[in-house]
């Protein structure tokens, strides 16, 4: 777990307190790539604790939701949503899967946006995990499709 000493952006801590707030699950990175903070509702979606995990790479928390596309193809850092608002500097969306610890895959709509603070650098990027039931049809269309949000980045 990250030294309880170091000092991160008010941003990020006010990001993280509302988080904390909602029943949607939220994820945090920061602009090293790493995983800060896990809402209640995304450790339920991944049955991890973050308490027990605490920070880890964008690799390590890859590997732990082992994102897949509809045909089961492996997705890598880079090319999920995160990956991108953290390397681009832009928002992204899509369909995917990911799985939990006990091996149950969800099917989620998922978008990330780059973090940036009131000085204009750099914070990293949040994600917003929404679960797919059978049948249901994503807020933005169907299927493991990316599609862009338009806006600046």
């Amino acid at each position: 777990m990250a030294d309880p000493s170091h000092q991160r952006p008010i941003e990020l801590i006010l990001l993280r307190e509302l988080a904390r707030r909602l029943s949607t699950p939220v994820t945090l990175y920061d602009a090293n790539w790493r995983l800060v903070h896990l809402n209640p509702a995304a450790e339920a979606l991944f049955a991890v604790d973050y308490e027990e995990l605490g920070e880890i790479s964008l690799d390590e928390a890859m590997a732990i939701m082992r994102p897949t596309d509809a045909h089961g193809a492996p997705i890598t850092a880079e090319h999920m949503p995160v990956g991108i608002a953290l390397g681009q500097a832009r928002p992204e969306q899509a369909n995917i899967w990911v799985h939990d610890q006990n091996g149950v895959a969800h099917r989620v709509a998922i978008t990330s946006i780059p973090l940036r603070g009131q000085g204009g650098g750099a914070l990293g990027a949040m994600s917003v995990l929404w679960k797919v039931e059978d049948g249901d049809q994503a807020p933005w269309g169907r299927g493991p499709t990316t599609r862009r949000i338009s806006g600046t980045a």
